[in-house]
């Protein structure tokens, strides 16, 4: 229900504050919905929706901000409240995004053959962990942040289907 709800909103709100039905569609599917105390985070098949609890602003994220892919499937708010991302293919990746919304970090996964998309991320110990989703098998991928805060992909192992 609260889902509905929220995808709802998103709808109204972009109908009001858009110009063309290209943008009210590509926010329509959400793919996956997180929570802080101060903002709802969506992510969808046409980018990123952040909503303002208080003030019940809304914010998109997409190609023209720097989001690329923009068919997300998964979203995790981690301990330094980056947001992380988990795209769709055809090359899946995971981008982070710092919660000024100005630093956009895109690992794409082109060297991990057999996934289509990250379907779930999670962080411990510092260190994020996904799980990459393909027709034949999944995988299991840890990443790691740099010297520089950038992240990356460490290690890959293939989960039996």
């Amino acid at each position: 229900m609260y889902l509905q709800t929220f995808t709802f909103l998103i709808v109204i709100l972009n109908f009001l504050y858009s110009d063309d039905w290209f943008h009210i569609t590509s926010y329509l599917d959400v793919t996956d919905i997180v929570s802080d105390n101060q903002r709802i985070y969506a992510s969808t098949t046409g980018g990123l929706v952040v909503l303002n609890r208080e003030s019940h602003q809304l914010l998109t994220l997409g190609v023209n901000e720097g989001l690329y892919p923009v068919d997300l499937k998964s979203i995790f708010i981690d301990s330094k409240n980056n947001i992380l991302l988990g795209s769709n293919g055809p090359i899946p990746s995971i981008q982070l995004i710092d919660s000024s919304y100005s630093h956009i970090n895109s690992v794409f996964l082109d060297g991990v053959e057999g996934i289509n998309e990250i379907i779930d991320i999670i962080e411990f110990n510092n260190n994020i962990y996904a799980i990459g989703r393909g027709e034949e098998l999944d995988s299991f991928i840890e990443f790691r942040f740099d010297n520089e805060g950038d992240l990356y992909y460490q290690t890959v192992i293939n989960l039996p289907i």
